[in-house]
């Protein structure tokens, strides 16, 4: 491997090169300067810095992330080849390839609940104003089904795991109704902010539904209605 002069720098008496595990370093002689004898000016010198720069950068381009990381320069040891180059060997100590041991804290417990409603479903300030919600079972599911050739209708309300964990009623409503010549299926979101919202969603979907059925029931007659009108006018 050749490094490039301006990548290598060489400080008296030492020579700071960061490279990946198991490399060695060799340039040719004619490509490696030596450093100027030191002159005596009466001065102490200071002492050498370790460019930690150059060695990370080294190591980033050969992939070595872990050696970038520490940013430690390894022990050199001068080595000549058989060719009369002069080089570096570099030699790395073993790293540890022992796996890391699994977590052994147990996982906490669920704290969800499952609490049934606490309060009757129906105040009995309310119910005494309208005794039809008395006859109103309080239940934390309900589900319709309605199967006929060409075509299916279902629908399905549950309560929340927020109303479960509280030991609150289910605040949403379903109703649903038929007859020979039409399905009505209704879903209300009743608002958890709001007390007694689950009346107010079980009111509004029961009362659409039954209009709505009332109101198609009459579709078949006003058809054949209008059918003799448009005889007798025809004739």
């Amino acid at each position: 491997m050749f490094i490039p002069r301006e990548e290598v720098k060489l400080q008296p008496p030492t020579i700071a090169v960061t490279v990946p595990a198991s490399a060695v370093i060799s340039a040719p002689a004619d490509k490696v300067k030596t450093a100027p004898p030191a002159v005596d000016s009466g001065k102490s010198e200071p002492p050498p810095k370790d460019d930690a720069r150059l060695g990370t950068a080294m190591a980033e381009r050969s992939g070595d992330t872990a050696l970038a990381s520490r940013g430690a320069e390894p022990a050199a040891t001068p080595d000549r080849s058989a060719g009369g180059e002069s080089g570096v060997a570099l030699r790395f100590p073993p790293q540890s390839k022992t796996p890391s041991a699994p977590a052994t804290t147990p996982p906490k417990p669920a704290t969800w609940k499952n609490l049934p409603a606490k309060e009757p479903w129906c105040p009995p300030a309310i119910a005494a104003h309208a005794p039809e919600l008395r006859k109103v079972a309080a239940a934390d599911a309900v589900a319709f089904e309605r199967v006929l050739p060409g075509w299916r209708a279902a629908g399905a309300s549950r309560r929340g795991r927020m109303h479960a964990n509280g030991g609150t009623h289910r605040e949403d409503s379903l109703a649903f109704d038929a007859h020979d010549r039409a399905t009505v299926l209704c879903v209300s979101d009743g608002a958890g902010s709001c007390q007694h919202s689950r009346i107010g969603s079980h009111v509004a979907a029961h009362r659409v539904v039954e209009v709505l059925l009332a109101v198609t029931e009459k579709v078949d007659p006003a058809i054949a209605a209008d059918a003799a009108k448009l005889r007798e006018h025809l004739s």
